[in-house]
C-alpha cells in the first residue's frame, strides 16, 4: 500500500509540473491561443462540447498522467533530448566554413597591415580592426604558432533566412579549418 501512495504521488508531481509547464507556456504563446481561436471561430459551441474540451478531456489526461507516469516521464525526456539534439545540430550548422571559402594565405602582419583603420576624425585608433583590435589580440593569442592563416569570403543564410556576405580570417591547423576572427557581416540586401 506504501508502494502505491509513492507511485500515486510521484505521478501527482509530475501531474503538477505538466500543468505548470502548460501554464507557463500559454503565457508566452498569448498570441496564439487554441482556447480563444475556438471562441472566437464557433462562437456559440454547445456547453457539452466545451465542457468536454476544457474540463473533461483535461481532467481525464491528467488522471492517465498519475497513472502512468513512468511512461509520461519517459516521453517528456525523450522530447527534451530530441530538442537539445536539434538545437545543438542547428548552431553547429549555422555557420560552417569550408576550404572552398578560403581565399589567400597571409601572415601576421600582412593581415593587420592591410587592416589598419585610417580615421580623418581621429574616432576610431590606427590600430589594426581599429574597435576590433582587443578580440584581434584574443583571436591571436588562441592560434596555434605553427598554423595558417588564411582569409575567407563566403555568402551564409542566418537564422532569419537572410543572406549574407561574410569576410574575415580563420586559422588552418594541419588542413583543418581552425577558429575563425569575422571583420565583415553585411546583409546582401545591405550591399545592393
Amino acid at each position: 500500500m506504501k508502494y502505491l501512495v509513492v507511485y500515486g504521488a510521484i505521478g501527482a508531481a509530475i501531474l503538477v509540473a505538466m500543468l505548470l509547464q502548460d501554464y507557463l507556456q500559454k503565457r508566452r504563446n498569448t498570441l496564439f491561443d487554441l482556447g480563444t481561436l475556438n471562441k472566437l471561430v464557433n462562437p456559440n459551441s454547445s456547453i457539452a462540447l466545451r465542457l468536454r474540451d476544457e474540463v473533461l478531456l483535461p481532467l481525464l489526461a491528467g488522471l492517465l498522467a498519475v497513472v502512468l507516469w513512468p511512461v509520461v516521464l519517459f516521453l517528456l525526456v525523450k522530447s527534451l533530448l530530441e530538442k537539445l539534439r536539434e538545437k545543438k545540430a542547428a548552431s553547429a550548422a549555422a555557420f560552417r566554413i569550408s576550404k572552398g571559402h578560403l581565399v589567400e594565405r597571409l601572415t601576421i602582419s600582412e593581415i593587420e597591415q592591410r587592416e589598419i583603420v585610417s580615421d580623418p576624425h581621429n574616432a576610431v585608433t590606427e590600430l589594426p580592426f581599429g574597435h576590433l583590435n582587443k578580440p584581434w589580440v584574443a583571436y591571436l593569442d588562441e592560434l596555434q604558432p605553427d598554423g595558417e592563416i588564411w582569409s575567407f569570403s563566403m555568402t551564409w543564410e542566418n537564422e532569419w533566412s537572410d543572406t549574407d556576405k561574410v569576410e574575415g580570417y580563420v586559422a588552418v591547423q594541419n588542413g583543418q579549418i581552425g577558429p575563425h576572427f569575422i571583420n565583415l557581416r553585411r546583409s546582401l540586401s545591405e550591399l545592393d
